[in-house]
C-alpha cells in the first residue's frame, strides 16, 4: 500500500507542475502549512486536491503541496474510505488516513496521524492536521498546527 501512495503523490506531483501553464486562468490560491519539528513550513507551490467527485459520494480525498517548483520537496494527505468523507476527524487508527513526506510516512512504525476535514465544497477542502511521521531507519518529525485549504483540479480554474 505504501508503495501505491509513494506512486500516487508522485504522479500527483508530476500532473500538477505539468498543468501549470502562463495561458491559463488565474487559480484560486490554496496553502499547506504546518510546523514540522517546530519550524514553520509551507509548502504553498501548486497546492491542490484530487480531480472533483464524479459523484455525490466521496470516497477519497488527497492533498498535496509543493514547497518550490522542485518536485521533490513535497507533503502529501491522502484519506480514503469505503463510506461517504463527510467532513469530521479521521485518524490513521480508525481509517485510510496517509501523511507523507518525502521519505517518512505516517504508515511506518511509530508513525501516527490525524486529520480534520473542515469544509468540503464544490472547489475543494479545507482543514487541519497533525501527528507523527517515521522512516524506515526509526527517525520521527512531529507534524504540529498542519493547516490546508486546496481546491479540486480543474474546479480551482473555474
Amino acid at each position: 500500500m505504501i508503495f501505491r501512495m509513494r506512486h500516487l503523490l508522485g504522479a500527483l506531483c508530476i500532473i500538477l507542475v505539468s498543468c501549470g501553464g502562463k495561458d491559463e486562468k488565474p487559480s484560486r490560491d490554496g496553502f499547506l502549512t504546518l510546523k514540522m519539528n517546530g519550524v514553520e513550513t509551507k509548502f504553498n507551490y501548486y497546492v491542490s486536491a484530487n480531480d472533483p467527485p464524479s459523484e455525490d459520494v466521496v470516497h477519497f480525498v488527497t492533498i498535496l503541496g509543493l514547497a518550490s517548483e522542485d518536485v521533490h520537496d513535497w507533503f502529501g494527505l491522502q484519506l480514503v474510505s469505503s463510506d461517504h468523507i463527510v467532513p469530521g476527524t479521521y485518524s490513521d487508527a480508525g481509517s485510510e488516513l496517509h501523511a507523507d513526506f518525502q521519505n517518512f510516512s505516517s504508515t511506518h512504525d511509530g508513525g501516527s496521524f490525524t486529520l480534520v476535514v473542515e469544509e468540503m465544497d464544490y472547489y475543494g477542502v479545507k482543514g487541519s492536521f497533525h501527528g507523527v511521521l517515521a522512516n524506515q531507519a526509526g527517525e520521527m518529525i512531529t507534524i504540529e498546527n498542519g493547516r490546508f485549504e486546496a481546491y479540486y483540479n480543474y474546479r480551482r480554474y473555474e
